[in-house]
């Protein structure tokens, strides 16, 4: 199987599953020694022609009772 170009996030039933799986993709660490590190593009998703190099590209993350900084 291949790892979507970009996955809506929010819709997966199991989220957290996911990011688990993109932490052992290609990795020889052991799995508790892995983390995730997050980076908000301001990229639109039609704009993202090429699979992720490391990890994967996500969106529909929520955020309740609080708001972005834009600057």
């Amino acid at each position: 199987m291949k790892i979507p170009r970009v996955t809506r996030l929010n819709m997966l039933f199991n989220p957290q599953s996911f990011l688990t799986a993109i932490k052992q993709v290609g990795r020889k660490a052991e799995l508790n020694k892995l983390y995730i590190v997050t980076e908000f593009q301001k990229s639109a998703i039609e704009d993202i022609k090429t699979e992720a190099k490391d990890g994967a590209y996500c969106y529909g993350f929520l955020l309740e009772g609080a708001r972005w900084d834009i600057s």
